[in-house]
């Protein structure tokens, strides 16, 4: 009888952990499809170029009504000229500041709330005040966003660079597959590499020598 009890306590275990697992995956999968996300595109510049402007757009934002981000920048290189608002949040109460190579962003909504569209928040607008450089991060410090009762909201943002003249080209990762792994002399292998891939998103085309 024990060890009846004993075998049922563990199905029920075992149930409930199949139960959890998923739900796990499921919150996970969840964040990751509907948390908002704010980035800079990655950007090439001419190589003559006194100045240029960089969106900071925003996907998946359907809720949000506010929004506080900061942005680092190398003021050795570079300079605020103005900023932009983005037509999303045109009549939003919206301010400024821009200190030490970081920018602050802050948006408050006067009405409806962003949609689940990408839209653009602000243009920084940035002139060079040093030629010498050939690429340069822009990292987000801080990004906070909230609904209409102020709730902070989960998001995800991503750093990004910017590339004066020609963008310097990364290697491809190439990854070679096999069918199979154990064969002998006269044994025929199938080889796939479609799974290599270039961080430059850049179109692979493959050659091969055995």
């Amino acid at each position: 009888m024990n060890g009846v009890l004993r075998l049922l306590r563990l199905k029920k275990s075992t149930a409930l952990i199949f139960i959890i697992i998923p739900l796990m995956l499921l919150l996970v999968l969840a964040f990751n499809v509907f948390a908002a996300n704010v980035e800079i595109p990655s950007q090439q510049i001419d190589e003559n170029a006194t100045e240029f402007s960089v969106p900071v757009e925003i996907d998946n934002a359907s809720s949000v009504s506010g929004f506080q981000v900061e942005i680092a920048y190398d003021a050795n290189i570079l300079k605020i000229d103005s900023t932009t608002i983005g037509n999303a949040v045109s009549r939003w109460l919206t301010s400024t500041s821009d200190k030490d190579g970081v920018i602050k962003l802050i948006g408050a909504s006067m009405g409806a709330p962003l949609t689940s569209e990408r839209t653009v928040l602000f243009y920084i607008n940035f002139k060079i005040i040093d030629y010498s450089w050939s690429s340069t991060p822009l990292h987000f410090n801080k990004v906070i966003l909230s609904d209409d009762s102020g709730n902070a909201l989960d998001c995800t943002y991503k750093d990004t660079i910017i590339y004066k003249g020609q963008k310097p080209n990364t290697k491809p990762t190439a990854v070679i597959q096999a069918n199979s792994k154990n064969v002998k002399v006269g044994d025929s292998v199938t080889l796939n590499g479609s799974q290599s891939s270039d961080a430059d998103n850049d179109t692979l085309t493959y050659s091969w020598s055995i």
